[in-house]
């Protein structure tokens, strides 16, 4: 997949990797929105590249995400830009986040006279918020807020200031923390220190943990965390953090080889591995051993080796292997690929008005197996994984052969689940994805099969969340469920999407309130297709409900968005 991002190299914390499998690559005045190509049984289904670019007014500093945000925002996530004119720029999508319809919807400049501003990162939790970091040491959190439902804007107040250094902040991030009265944030210094924050979740004071570093003075240039554990990177250490640990959070060194710039690292939980990346194409690869965290020599060097043997075979441009560059690392959701963002030089001309090129690559580890592919299911059922349930199964499925993706479905239909259960609906959804992406007889029937058993059950857990309402005294039940035709006759639902009455009318139905669709227009599943309302019945307080009580299709799981119809 190769992307022109014309002239200028990117800045450091310029390439991230969204949960919901996009790619976030901040270069000169624009960032790039990817979603990467997808294979599946021979097909590929499509292949966007470039499905969204921001235009910048100023060359971008840095790009940070917000993901999953609070429910009283219309759109699931949004993005932060940094400028060079230390403005903030907040950016989200007003309906499908991999079209074209990204749009500024906040902005924020500091006015205490911080200078400039130099490092940014973003959290949403039951509040979202932006951390600011300036050359002076200063921090500023900024409370961004939902203003309007409808348009989606986005306001900016500053609510606390931090005194973090006394030296300009290069890096920081916000720690995802167990405790729910107070959130974590990692602020790092040019000098090579680097503190770790405890903030109040209703920002109103912060106090500092511990800090980390002092080692020497190069600083802190990428992060990574995991469970309970933190990775902060440099060039020549590694420093690792277990935030858990009671009291005082303990810390780990670990030495690196000469290297240039590390630009990023991950932990692969289920290998046992820390992977730390650099610009000159160096991957470090640690293990903990005996309770220390040590460097693998050979493994580095076969996964080089086979990194760089991904990049001969999927660039589709003239490069030179001796400069090629890492941008970016990124594990992919069941620890199938280790993905990454490189270039080399010659792709770049900066002496004219020319195009740079860089290419996203998906490395696939050595020891993934069928075996593997199994164990991803059944963790997937049970909903042990992150982000998107969409994009962990584009993770098991894509370059299958249709022979691998039938022996995947077969496992995935024999996994034994309670009748009810929520892991019963998470392995319907599955097949409804599966079979709504793929093409195929056989998948053809699999649909009828999982889409039936998928509204049987939707439709038991809807009717049970209302009746607890109603005996609960905050839902009114008076026939929501009994629609009536053009000819006053009873309507009976055939179908997830249809509903027919004795005369043979057919009407369109909502699939998540079993209500006729009305106007005003509706919203549409991101992949199976299936229509939901989004209000104008006298039934409102019954939809707010139930939308809010299966915000996901109950028969995919994947997002609902806006539509014309």
């Amino acid at each position: 997949m190769d992307i022109k991002v014309n002239r200028r190299p990117f800045p450091l914390s310029g390439v991230q990797r969204s949960t919901a499998n996009r790619w976030i690559i901040g270069t000169s005045g624009r960032v790039f929105i990817l979603t990467p190509e997808c294979v599946m049984a021979g097909d590929m289904r499509e292949k966007r590249e470039v499905s969204a670019i921001i235009e910048a007014a100023n060359s971008v500093e840095a790009v940070c995400l917000l993901e999953p945000l609070p429910r009283q925002y219309i759109y699931d996530n949004a993005l932060g830009v940094l400028s060079s004119d230390s403005s903030l720029r907040i950016f989200a999508p007003l309906g499908n986040p991999d079209a074209e319809n990204w749009s500024q919807v906040g902005s924020y400049k500091s006015e205490a006279g911080a200078g400039q501003m130099c490092a940014i990162s973003c959290i949403s939790a039951s509040v979202a918020v932006a951390a600011c970091g300036f050359m002076n040491g200063k921090v500023e959190l900024i409370r961004l807020e939902s203003l309007e439902e409808d348009t989606g804007n986005i306001g900016t107040t500053m609510v606390l200031g931090v005194d973090a250094s006394q030296n300009t902040i290069c890096h920081i991030a916000w720690i995802n923390s167990r405790d729910p009265h107070n959130l974590l944030l990692l602020v790092c210094a040019v000098d090579g220190s680097a503190g770790l924050w405890r903030i109040a979740s209703d920002l109103s004071q912060a106090i500092l943990l511990t800090t980390i570093g002092g080692q020497d003075w190069r600083a802190y240039t990428a992060h990574c965390v995991n469970g309970g554990c933190l990775v902060l990177a440099k060039t020549g250490s590694v420093a690792i953090v277990d935030i858990l640990a009671e009291g005082v959070p303990k810390i780990q060194y670990a030495t690196l080889a000469v290297s240039q710039t590390v630009v990023s690292c991950v932990i692969d939980e289920s290998r046992g591995r820390i992977y730390v990346g650099t610009t000159d194409f160096i991957i470090f690869v640690l293990s903990k051993q005996h309770d220390k965290w040590s460097r693998m020599p050979e493994e580095e060097r076969e996964l080089r080796d086979g990194m760089r043997q991904t990049v001969v075979k999927s660039f589709t441009t003239k490069f030179k292997m001796s400069s090629v560059m890492l941008r970016s690392l990124a594990l992919s959701p069941n620890a199938r690929y280790l993905a990454f963002a490189a270039d080399d030089q010659v792709n770049w001309d900066t002496s004219i008005d020319g195009i740079g090129i860089t290419r996203m690559h998906f490395h696939q580890f050595d020891d993934w197996t069928s075996e593997s592919v199994e164990r991803s299911l059944i963790k997937l059922v049970d909903g042990d994984y992150q982000g998107e349930l969409r994009y962990a199964i584009w993770d098991l499925l894509d370059w299958c052969s249709a022979e691998d993706v039938t022996k995947m479905v077969e496992y995935l239909r024999q996994i034994n689940v309670a009748s009810g259960s929520d892991q019963e609906s998470q392995q319907l959804a599955m097949l409804n994805f599966i079979a709504s992406t793929l093409k195929g007889a056989q998948l053809g029937v699999l649909a009828t099969e999982a889409r039936n058993a998928a509204l049987d059950l939707h439709v038991k857990k809807l009717f049970a969340y209302l009746g607890s309402k109603a005996n609960s005294g905050k839902l009114v039940m008076s026939g929501c469920f009994v629609c009536l035709g053009s000819c006053g006759k009873d309507m009976v639902l055939v179908s997830r999407q249809t509903a027919c009455c004795a005369n043979k009318h057919t009407l369109e139905m909502c699939s998540v309130t079993l209500e006729i669709l009305g106007s005003p227009g509706s919203d549409q599943c991101n992949t199976c297709k299936a229509k939901r309302m989004r209000g104008g019945s006298q039934h409102a307080s019954f939809i707010d409900l139930a939308k809010a009580q299966f915000p996901r299709c109950p028969f995919c799981n994947d997002r609902f968005f806006p539509t014309a119809g």
